[in-house]
């Protein structure tokens, strides 16, 4: 993810600092975003177009610069800034990136469940002494009157459901999200 900002579509969120991110552009650009870190802080930066009014979501095309949106762009502006001043001016913290292969971290055994003891044969044959209760009229007298409550007031249809923006979801084809790049 370091050459998301080194190369990729987070350049923009390079600085004085060794730092890799993610950005993201969300369906219709109703959302930007950028996450980043360094050796030393984790930041998310986001952008929402919401309705004046807080009824649902619009698109931010045109809105914080001209054309799209994305996650590359204010987003990763944002992070670099904020990141920037959170380091005092940056950082010469760098990642550690190196595997020792030869270390082997043996599983935890998972825990046997122990088992719930079956009831002993005499306690399932053993009889009910105990009296069998007489009912009594009003047990027995079927009920009178409709059992089903009347609704009070009728629906108003089914409920609405607004989902929520989708952050991207990976696909090398949206000129936001580049594919991964695994690379230190």
């Amino acid at each position: 993810m370091t050459g998301v900002v080194r190369s990729g579509s987070g350049v923009n969120a390079a600085g004085n600092y060794q730092a890799a991110g993610k950005t993201g552009t969300s369906e219709n650009n109703r959302s930007a975003w950028f996450v980043g870190y360094t050796p030393e802080i984790v930041t998310a930066v986001g952008l929402f177009g919401e309705q004046s009014d807080g009824t649902g979501q619009v698109t931010l095309t045109n809105t914080v610069n001209e054309g799209r949106a994305n996650g590359g762009g204010v987003p990763a502006k944002i992070w670099k800034a904020y990141t920037t001043g959170a380091l005092g001016g940056g950082s010469d913290a760098r990642f550690d990136l190196d595997v020792d292969e030869s270390a082997t971290a043996e599983p935890t055994p998972t825990p046997t469940p122990t088992p719930t003891p079956s009831p002993t044969e005499s306690e399932t044959d053993k009889p009910d002494d105990s009296p069998t209760p007489t009912p009594t009229e009003s047990e027995t007298e079927p009920p009178t009157g409709d059992p089903t409550p009347t609704p009070t007031k009728s629906p108003s249809g089914p409920p609405s459901f607004t989902p929520p923006p989708d952050p991207g979801d990976g696909d090398p084809g949206d000129p936001d999200e580049p594919g991964l790049n695994l690379r230190p």
